[in-house]
């Protein structure tokens, strides 16, 4: 039986010199197409129940992407408190990995109690947030919400995970780990089992595992995405989307390029592991911009979900209703038969297979796909060569 959300499936084929990636996803890439005939305000509160994962990152893609093609634009308020949910939620997503993978990787248990705490007090942020279950209705006015409730949580939440993360305060951990000596000292106290997987990176030299070439996908503005609308007709494009004929990745590293740490470390797995505590320690707050209106009823949301840049795009017919309806997530753009994952893949360098598995395991949990995974290694004979 085929699960609701997709699974991914990567075979790895091993020969003495090289290694070639292959990747299948059966995503629902075109769930969306659902919403056809419906009206923006039903399409805005059924779309994030479709979505289990990053809900209110796919909520505010979709109302921006309607409120653009409708000729609005929500109020600066309004896309704050946007911004606010979306980032409470990529936080939580960054902990769910970090407490419950990363400790896997050091064969250690996973600590549930800390990920059940951090679920509870996102669910009091978001429900602060939101307190009326309009935030992301197109037309959506400024609520009214409880900032002693707000900072009372984000306080109870930040002095969690100086227990159980950082060591020290989420902001101070930002603002003085910026760089790969200092990154290094930290994660050498071991104060947490975020610490002490990335001294097993270091330690074990993989701090530039699977860096590869590909490039990460450029801002783009809302002409250039709505120019793909007729592009993403074809569901094997968005299953492995191109930009200017070439993979993108588009991750929590090359949203934190910026960052001087990140900037300095590169582009291998302890970069990759690095901007999720990043992400954690100061959640981005990127708001949905005030977009010019487009003609023929299209419109675009993004949303900065915790994998990457979410895109939404409709177009609405002459009655106001739904005419197309597409996403493109970041997973596809991720885990592109020839994206940021197959390359790094296939960059591994030959060691036994234990380890192998070990290394690869390491570098897919890195780049998360939203959806669980099967990895499977083969031989040079087992299957037919790479294109």
């Amino acid at each position: 039986m085929q699960e609701p959300g997709g699974r991914i499936g990567i075979r790895l084929r091993i020969a003495p010199e090289t290694r070639c990636c292959e990747i299948h996803s059966t995503r629902p890439v075109t769930a969306s197409q659902v919403f056809i005939g419906r009206t923006p305000a039903e399409t805005a509160r059924v779309l994030p129940r479709l979505y289990s994962i990053c809900g209110q990152a796919q909520a505010c893609a979709c109302a921006t992407a309607l409120e653009h093609a409708l000729g609005q634009a929500a109020p600066t308020a309004v896309r704050a408190d946007r911004a606010a949910a979306v980032a409470s939620e990529t936080r939580r997503e960054h902990l769910w990995r970090i407490l419950i993978d990363w400790p896997a990787a050091l064969d250690e248990p996973a600590d549930h109690l800390t990920l059940a705490r951090v679920h509870g007090l996102t669910r009091t942020l978001l429900a602060a947030l939101d307190p009326e279950a309009d935030l992301f209705i197109p037309r959506a006015r400024p609520a009214t919400t409880d900032q002693r409730v707000l900072a009372e949580t984000r306080d109870t939440l930040d002095t969690l995970l100086e227990a159980r993360v950082f060591g020290m305060s989420p902001a101070h951990w930002h603002a003085r780990i910026d760089t790969p000596e200092r990154l290094a000292d930290w994660a050498a106290s071991g104060v947490s089992q975020a610490a002490r997987l990335l001294q097993r990176v270091i330690v074990d030299d993989l701090a530039g595992l699977g860096a590869s070439a590909v490039a990460p996908l450029p801002a783009l503005d809302e002409r250039a995405l709505a120019d793909l609308l007729p592009r993403l007709a074809d569901p094997g494009f968005i299953a492995a989307p191109t930009w200017d004929g070439a993979p993108r990745e588009t991750t929590p590293l090359t949203r934190q390029y910026h960052h001087p740490l990140i900037g300095a470390l590169g582009a291998g797995l302890l970069a990759r592991l690095a901007a999720q505590l990043v992400e954690v320690a100061a959640p981005p707050l990127i708001e949905p911009p005030p977009t010019a209106v487009l003609d023929g009823g299209l419109g675009v949301g993004r949303a900065a979900a915790a994998r990457g840049e979410l895109i939404h795009l409709v177009r609405l017919d002459a009655r106001g209703h739904i005419a197309d309806y597409r996403i493109l997530a970041p997973t596809e753009w991720n885990f592109h038969p020839r994206g940021a994952l197959a390359l790094a893949l296939e960059a591994l360098a030959p060691v036994p297979e234990t380890e192998l598995r070990r290394r690869a395991g390491l570098l897919i949990a890195a780049l998360d796909p939203c959806v669980a995974f099967d990895l499977t290694l083969t031989g040079p004979s087992e299957v037919p060569p790479c294109a």
